[in-house]
């Protein structure tokens, strides 16, 4: 993807989605970016843990290769589209990050 390509999408903010449209999909993996002293304290059920400073070590490259969804999460939005912007460009497809309110 070309950096203006990833600079439309970005715009379009057509890769965030909020609770409400999470539920309607099927067959996703909430993916919880934060670190893991933070998600063992409270995270959503059926979450992964996956701290942003290891999302491409070589454990996690096999569920980034996978078909299926991957819902993005994280109390801090910067990281969590940060996550979403160099997965996107390592061609990660199907790839939300989730509006926290």
């Amino acid at each position: 993807m070309s950096a203006k390509q990833l600079h439309e999408q970005v715009l379009g903010r057509q890769y965030v989605i909020d609770s409400e449209q999470a539920v309607k999909m099927s067959n996703y993996q909430l993916i919880d970016i934060r670190k893991q002293e933070h998600y063992v304290v409270s995270h959503e059920d059926g979450s992964l843990n996956v701290p942003l400073p290891s999302l491409l070590s070589e454990e996690n490259q096999k569920l980034f290769k996978s078909d299926n969804t991957k819902i993005i999460m994280g109390h801090d939005p910067l990281k969590a589209h940060e996550a979403w912007m160099l997965l996107t460009q390592l061609g990660v497809e199907n790839l939300y990050v989730l509006q926290m309110e």
